[in-house]
């Protein structure tokens, strides 16, 4: 007997997870966590391109004129 209640309980419980996997909240749920993963794959993405560009625009505008003023300072001293 102990057997049979070990096996029952099994099925029953996978029952439950294909009742669950069908129910129209679970759908929502995982609908909207993949929803959620991919805006945040894109946003990280975008994010990253948007950083490359500014680091890339401070490297050819904002460092050539730190040095020029440096020069310039050195000059004046």
């Amino acid at each position: 007997m102990a057997g049979d209640e070990k096996g029952g309980g099994a099925a029953a419980v996978g029952g439950w997870s294909r009742g669950l996997a069908d129910s129209s909240v679970y759908q929502k749920a995982r609908r909207a966590a993949s929803d959620t993963a991919r805006f945040s794959q894109k946003l990280a993405w975008s994010t990253g391109k948007a950083a490359w560009s500014a680091g890339a625009t401070f490297l050819e505008l904002v460092v050539p004129l730190i040095i020029e003023m440096d020069r310039k300072r050195q000059m004046v001293d």
